[in-house]
């Protein structure tokens, strides 16, 4: 019986080493690889374009028929064509001009319509009369905002004794110009202040303004004595003013030699005559 004689070798450090290194790789290489696969799927799933309008239809009708893919690929035809360069036509809808300084200045330009109004205006707002006697003021009417009418002119209701008459009566379209009012007073007026009202119609519209007449007194006047003589060396003098009550009257003298005043009495004027040559 021979005994079988097994040759024992040495022990490689180097081999065993390398052999560790290749069986450690294996599941690293799987582990990159899986990795990369599933790097690019979720690449390919984020750069995929969602179906157009019609493909959903299509979609909803299958999912209508039981089909539930709401994912199903769709198709995108791909078009071909040559590269063309050429201009676009541009349209800017906007407000105003794109010169801002024009779009500033004419900015209410673009709010509504004026609306057709009529201005009347007088010359005064008041005016003194006496009876017997008459005084006149100037009306202008302007037309505005498209205003486009005859205008005529007419007076509130007026005090007994008082008359009013325009020349013109009236003024032609556009409505624009003036007229001349004249009021008239009665001899027997009895004084008083009045407020009338002035009356521009024309269009539909009608403005009116008030007018302020103060009817004053027919006043006379009479001195007495009417003449005095006075010395060389000077001298006073008095003299009675009559006229009827609301009536006013001042004293003065177109010579220097002579002063007038009233020395508290309404109705009675001191008068003084310095001496000749002072």
């Amino acid at each position: 019986m021979h005994d079988k004689i097994t040759e024992l070798q040495p022990e490689n450090p180097d081999r065993d080493k390398n052999k560790k290194k290749r069986s450690s790789a294996g599941p690293v290489l799987l582990f990159l690889l899986v990795a990369i696969l599933a790097g690019g799927f979720f690449l390919w799933r984020s750069t995929r374009k969602p179906p157009t309008t019609a493909a959903a239809g299509r979609g909803g009708r299958g999912n209508a028929a039981g089909a539930g893919d709401g994912n199903a690929n769709v198709r995108v035809p791909v078009v071909v064509a040559a590269v063309q360069r050429r201009d676009l036509p541009v349209y800017l809808d906007g407000l105003g001009s794109v010169d801002a300084f024009v779009l500033v200045n004419h900015w209410s330009d673009t709010s509504a319509p004026a609306t057709p109004a009529l201005q009347l205006a007088a010359s005064q707002p008041s005016l003194a009369l006496a009876p017997g006697t008459s005084a006149t003021v100037h009306l202008t009417a302007t037309a505005i905002g498209g205003f486009n009418s005859p205008v005529s002119f007419s007076t509130g209701i007026l005090p007994s004794g008082l008359t009013a008459s325009f020349s013109p009566q009236g003024l032609p379209a556009p409505g624009s110009g003036s007229s001349t009012l004249t009021l008239s007073a009665a001899a027997n007026f009895a004084p008083a202040a009045y407020t009338l009202s002035l009356i521009a119609t024309g269009g539909g519209i009608t403005q009116t303004i008030p007018l302020s007449v103060n009817l004053q007194q027919n006043c006379t006047y009479s001195i007495n004595p009417t003449n005095a003589t006075a010395a060389a060396a000077g001298g006073n003098f008095s003299a009675t003013i009559t006229t009827a009550a609301g009536c006013a009257w001042s004293a003065s003298s177109s010579a220097s030699r002579i002063q007038g005043s009233s020395p508290g009495l309404a109705l009675q004027i001191a008068i003084s005559v310095t001496a000749r040559g002072l």
